[in-house]
Formats: structure tokens, C-alpha cells, sequence
């Protein structure tokens, strides 16, 4: 367990170089508050942005949980500067978010500008801060560049969080044949194994980390089985 917590303030809490971060989402433009249940099992909905909060200047969530399950509640929203995601015992919702443009719409629209996600081969990870987390998350998050997408799957901090949190996802950890110089969409999906998971997510950006991703995984994997030995 000391060698598990040990990786994870590595892995997860190093400081990042200074560099000029891209911001991606700072989640301080509000998106009033997505319900589901196992009757209404799905929502989503569009906000947009004047100023350089959000990437694209347009967030677009979908929530789903299972349907028929009626016990089953569970919320997205964002407010007072963070994402929420709520789910109650029965739940076990996936979010997703794209930053793909103004188009009003979750489908996928390639609408972003000239997005350099490297800012000029100076950031190497995206940053995720996490406020609050109390259970384990998988991480998916898709980057396209046209007709060419790259993916990554990616363990969440997994334990209850008593102070903000940054999870790092280097670039090299995704597989495929994006170009990450020439960004069109970005894709997070977020869900729970288990029911019941509620997080907060303060801000997502890229950044500068100066530790190998091996370490990354490395750090996060052994995480995950201190967990399951809890």
C-alpha cells in the first residue's frame, strides 16, 4: 500500500513545468443541470462561450444510464466554476463531453479552428483537476485531426479525494493516427464500474510534465490494485 500511495503522488500529483497552457474547459461558463433516470435514461445539452474558456467556444454533455432501471438517478451539470457528476447507489451514468465547435448538437461536428494541442511541441499531457472523486472512473478521451482519431483509456483517481487532485495523460499514451498539431474534436467520456460514483472536475488543459508516461501508468496502475485490495 506505501509502495501504491508512494506512485500516486508521482504519478498523479506532480507539478508540471511552467509552460502556456491550453485551456480546454475551466467550467466557468454554467451548464444548467442534466437528470436521468431509468425511465428518461438520456440527456444532453449545449452551451457556448464568448470568451476562451472553453475550447471551440462551445460544451456539449450527454448523460445516459441504463434504461429500466427506475431506482436509478443520476446528474451532470456544471456550476459555480466545476463539472459535477452525481449518481445515486443505483446509478452508474456515462458523461460524455466534445469540444468539436459551435454546432449545438452531440453529434460529432470537426468544427474547431487550428487547434495545437502541443503549443508548438512544448505540452506533452492533458491535466485533468479533480475537486472530489469517491469511487473508481474510467477515463476515454478521443482527439481527431479530420478523417484520424487517436484514443486513450484511462483509470481515475479511484479513491475519495480530500484535497484537489491533477491527473496527467501524456500524449504518447494514445493510440492511433491523429495529428495533435491539428486538432478538430476532442472527445471525454467519463464512467463508473460500480454504482454511485460523484465527482468534480475543476479544469482541463495541457501541460508540461517532466516524468516518462511509462512512470504515469505505472504510478496509476498500482493505484488501482491498492484499491481493489481495500
Amino acid at each position: 500500500m506505501k509502495t501504491a500511495v508512494a506512485a500516486l503522488a508521482i504519478g498523479l500529483s506532480l507539478a508540471p513545468l511552467t509552460v502556456s497552457a491550453l485551456t480546454i474547459d475551466d467550467f466557468s461558463t454554467d451548464q444548467t443541470a442534466l437528470v436521468v433516470n431509468g425511465a428518461s435514461p438520456t440527456a444532453k445539452s449545449s452551451v457556448s462561450t464568448g470568451g476562451g474558456d472553453i475550447l471551440g467556444f462551445e460544451r456539449d454533455i450527454h448523460i445516459e444510464v441504463p434504461a429500466g432501471l427506475n431506482p436509478a438517478v443520476a446528474s451532470a451539470s456544471v456550476e459555480f466554476g466545476r463539472f459535477l457528476m452525481d449518481n445515486n447507489s443505483d446509478a452508474n451514468s456515462v458523461v460524455t463531453f466534445q469540444w468539436d465547435g459551435a454546432d449545438n448538437s452531440d453529434s460529432l461536428a470537426q468544427n474547431l479552428p487550428t487547434v495545437d494541442l502541443t503549443d508548438g511541441f512544448i505540452s506533452n499531457a492533458i491535466e485533468i483537476r479533480f475537486l472530489f472523486d469517491d469511487l473508481p472512473s474510467t477515463l476515454e478521451m478521443t482527439v481527431w485531426s479530420g478523417a484520424d482519431s487517436s484514443t486513450v483509456t484511462w483509470p481515475g483517481p479511484a479513491l475519495l479525494l480530500t484535497a484537489e487532485l491533477s491527473l496527467y495523460i501524456p500524449f504518447d499514451a494514445f493510440i492511433g493516427s491523429a495529428d495533435f498539431t491539428n486538432v478538430t474534436a476532442i472527445e471525454l467520456s467519463i464512467a463508473s464500474p460500480t454504482n454511485g460514483l460523484d465527482l468534480s472536475i475543476d479544469y482541463i488543459q495541457t501541460t508540461l510534465v517532466p516524468v516518462p508516461p511509462a512512470l504515469l501508468l505505472f504510478a496509476t496502475s498500482l493505484l488501482g490494485l491498492a484499491m481493489r485490495r481495500r
